[in-house]
């Protein structure tokens, strides 16, 4: 068990739960957590966490921004969807994201992002069909494709978060 003392073990926490609550709200928490995991290794000599499980967690935060940004334009444009309605999924999100937080920040930014991406993406088909038909599959197609992207991304922010841990425990 690498010797953090206690104040190194607060900060290692509070580190990588501020990168895990970071996720959900699309601000790169993965990066957060594997910046830690650096910063860690640098300060151990990387006797707590080596190279190779930097280099292993680096490819998660990848594997997790690929899917984030591909998953919701996926589900998108499986329907057919037209590409102003991905565009409008990946502007909606963000706008929804930056609005929710000033209603209520962490679960209202959550909220706006998924609502952002749903609005987003039936604005975009709207415009781009001129009718309101097929607009709300193209919106719950992103809501749902998001949804599920965040999910995948958090849960490989928990396995990095484990990996750290694991390392650091053991080493």
């Amino acid at each position: 068990m690498a010797d953090l003392g206690f104040l190194g073990w607060i900060a290692l926490g509070i580190a990588l739960l501020g990168g895990l609550l970071l996720v959900p709200l699309g601000l790169g928490g993965n990066f957060v957590i594997l910046a830690t995991a650096l910063l860690l290794g640098i300060a151990t000599g990387f006797t707590a966490i080596g190279w190779w499980s930097i280099i292993g967690l680096a490819a998660l935060a990848v594997i997790g921004e690929i899917i984030e940004a591909g998953l919701g334009l996926f589900a998108v444009q499986r329907l057919g969807a037209s590409k102003k309605a991905m565009l409008g999924t990946f502007l909606g999100g963000i706008v929804g994201g930056a609005a929710g937080t000033g209603v209520v920040p962490v679960v209202g930014s959550l909220l706006g992002a998924f609502a952002g991406a749903f609005a987003g993406a039936v604005i975009g088909e709207i415009l781009h069909r001129r009718q309101l038909a097929g607009s709300f599959r193209a919106g719950w197609a992103a809501f749902f494709g998001r949804v599920a992207a965040i999910a995948i991304k958090f849960e490989i922010g928990v396995i990095m978060v484990v990996i750290i841990l694991w390392r650091v425990l053991r080493g």
